[in-house]
């Protein structure tokens, strides 16, 4: 959008760049900016992992959902931002996209869970595919020098092998889904140039 809104656009898409190479450019580049966001909290898990504080599993599980997110939300924010001529607009989308996933749909189906009464373990199992979730219980798990049991909230995948698995099952799946959105965001990527 920044180049939408500088009138740029129109020529980088007059060069002889592929959509591809203009997207994959621009997705790693957005990848490479919010990475630097992730070194305050490398630093800090790095540093008590130094002092026996967090177990070393710990840095790996975190750094695999720092991975998944951030693949995410670029893929996501590419999108809204093929799809929109505001810079403003395509932020506001993206975290109403993060926000909805990750806050309301989880408490639309608790509240539907109980309401029907229908004890599925779906909102349990939803709300164990959110990040937040995901970074708590690492957290939770971890923060000793000796593995702690991994506390999900829909129980089952105690150990830290099964949770490991557990965080990249979902890793997959937000990036299968990111890449979906990077599809969609190359189809879109001519349309309104300006």
């Amino acid at each position: 959008t920044s180049e939408k809104e500088s009138r740029s656009w129109p020529i980088l898409l007059t060069t002889p760049v592929s959509d591809w190479a203009i997207l994959w450019g621009k997705f790693l580049g957005a990848v490479r900016q919010c990475s630097i966001a992730w070194l305050p909290l490398f630093a800090h898990v790095a540093a008590f992992t130094v002092l026996g504080m967090i177990h070393p599993v710990g840095i790996a599980q975190v750094a695999l959902v720092a991975i998944w997110l951030t693949a995410f939300l670029c893929a996501t924010g590419l999108y809204f931002s093929s799809r929109f001529a505001r810079t403003t607009t395509a932020v506001i989308a993206n975290v109403s996209l993060a926000a909805g996933l990750w806050a309301l749909l989880p408490l639309f189906l608790a509240i539907a869970d109980e309401v029907f009464r229908i004890h599925s373990g779906l909102p349990s199992v939803y709300a164990d595919m959110n990040p937040f979730v995901h970074a708590i219980v690492i957290t939770d798990a971890t923060a000793r020098a000796q593995l702690g049991d991994y506390d999900w909230i829909h129980e089952g995948m105690r150990q830290a092998g099964t949770a490991t698995t557990w965080i990249l099952l979902n890793g997959a799946l937000y990036i299968a889904v990111g890449l979906a959105f990077l599809a969609r965001a190359r189809v879109r990527l001519r349309r309104n140039p300006v």
